[in-house]
């Protein structure tokens, strides 16, 4: 009984620390993606830009991002209106550091 809690404890430490991850991985993103406005205006627009060649060759720094932390792609798609609510924190041209720390 004691060899079952533990596994049922640790299944459920893991799934926290990954949801965490998770959950850092999209925060950063949402923080990413408010300092590109034109990118974020067309994704507000049509969603399934999101991680299709045409749209990341348009807007490098954004493809950049998203080739490093492409599991963000699949966790914003299954996120319905993962957009709507989003702002731009710039104007368009301007870019602040990665959230990451890694450029701009």
């Amino acid at each position: 009984m004691n060899r079952r809690m533990a596994l049922v404890f640790l299944a459920a430490v893991t799934s926290l620390f990954a949801g965490d991850k998770d959950s850092d991985e999209l925060n950063q993103f949402r923080t990413f993606i408010q300092e590109h406005p034109r990118a974020l205006e067309e994704l507000k627009k049509d969603p399934s830009l999101l991680g299709k060649q045409q749209f990341a060759q348009e807007h490098k720094v954004v493809g950049d991002y998203l080739a490093k932390h492409a599991g963000v792609i699949e966790q914003v798609k299954g996120i319905p209106h993962f957009f709507d609510d989003l702002k731009a924190t710039t104007k368009g041209g301007e870019h602040r550091p990665h959230p990451d720390g890694k450029g701009k």
